[in-house]
């Protein structure tokens, strides 16, 4: 006779650019809680945000994340978006759209969302959701932990009004100019709003190994090749083929952090 597994209540992240939404959405969930055990582990305000903190969805903590309440209607990245990158680099994720927008539902479930509740929500219609999430995190047992690709939210090079999604696998390094931070890839060059202060602090929490050759740039360590002197010492920025992409000057009170290198 088989017995029945205790599974943990499921983990709940919501994502509103309304601060009373999502403050409804946590009262409700609370209030669910009894006849469907879950736990709200984390709150966005809009999709940028939620996008840079998916790579911790992936750890053993209190951001393992089950189920996503999700807006559509949102500064940035919306929710559709967000949902088509979810789909992509973290499937068993399930999404539940909860927005006033009823236009979007076709849509919403060609990404594979897991229901779509409109609002202003009530309880029963939210639970019923919540219920069907819960149903598909059991049929898997206790879902994996899902291994993402760190990401950062950047802007094309002279174009601040698009935002893209950035992989920090494609991104070689990062330099301070002229009061913005660029970044380049082995094909374009973006800007991001954090400073390289910032990036230096951030990228290790993430498992990202860039190393400071100079006071205005962070350069990948998979990227960096010789050191080359001349007039100036520089290094070589290489693709991932090991092809010279460019040479980026080293400053000498940086050079003992590159002693490792070939």
């Amino acid at each position: 006779m088989s017995q029945d597994i205790a599974l943990p209540p499921i983990r709940v992240a919501i994502a509103d650019d309304e601060p009373l939404a999502r403050l409804r959405l946590v009262q409700l969930c609370a209030q669910l809680d009894p006849q469907c055990p879950n736990k709200v582990v984390a709150e966005y305000e809009h999709g940028q945000a939620l996008v840079q903190g998916l790579p911790r969805w992936g750890e053993k903590t209190d951001l393992l994340v089950d189920v996503l309440l999700l807006d559509i209607n949102m500064p940035g990245l919306n929710g559709l978006e967000i949902a088509q990158y979810l789909h992509q680099h973290a499937p068993t994720v399930a999404v539940i759209f909860v927005t006033a927008q009823a236009e979007h539902a076709i849509q919403a479930f060609d990404l594979s969302a897991t229901d779509y509740v409109l609002k202003p929500v009530r309880a029963e219609r939210l639970l019923s959701a919540l219920l069907k999430a819960k149903s598909l995190r059991d049929a898997h047992k206790i879902a994996a932990p899902v291994k993402t690709d760190a990401v950062i939210t950047a802007h094309p090079l002279h174009n601040a009004s698009q935002t893209i999604v950035l992989p920090l696998s494609q991104v070689l390094w990062f330099k301070s100019e002229q009061k913005q931070t660029v970044l380049r890839s082995e094909t374009n060059y973006f800007t991001v709003s954090q400073s390289l202060t910032e990036l230096e602090v951030w990228l290790p929490t993430l498992g990202e190994d860039y190393v400071r050759i100079h006071r205005n740039a962070l350069v990948r360590s998979q990227a960096l090749g010789q050191i080359v002197s001349g007039a100036e010492l520089q290094v070589q920025i290489l693709n991932k083929t090991g092809q010279e992409l460019e040479r980026l000057p080293v400053s000498r009170r940086m050079l003992a952090g590159l002693q490792g290198l070939p």
